[in-house]
């Protein structure tokens, strides 16, 4: 089966991000986030093992008060329960994908 990310809604109605959950089963969860330079994913948490890989651009992920620069190959961790934030401080478009292993 074939999944487009361009198929599933915006999640999000915040201004400056495009959050499109596009693959979903009892194994796994896979979202596309889109970050307009300036925007954030503000703090939040997921009962999910989760992994965060940048497209491209660059981001900065803040976890339990510790920040981390990403960029473009780069991938993160999250555990389930840790407070995390995304952020896109820089002057370029961000894209990531988030796959939470159930």
């Amino acid at each position: 089966m074939l999944y487009k990310a361009s198929d599933s809604p915006n999640l999000i109605e915040e201004k400056g991000i495009d959050a499109r959950r596009f693959y979903e089963s009892d194994k796994a969860i896979i979202a596309q986030i889109t970050l307009e330079p300036g925007s954030k994913l503000q703090k939040h948490s997921s009962d999910e093992f989760a992994l965060l890989y940048v497209v491209y651009g660059q981001v900065e992920v803040e976890i339990e008060n510790r920040v981390y620069t990403l960029s473009e190959s780069e991938l993160i961790e999250f555990y389930p329960g840790q407070i995390h934030s995304v952020a896109n401080n820089s002057s370029n478009l961000a894209r990531v994908l988030v796959i939470k292993i159930k």
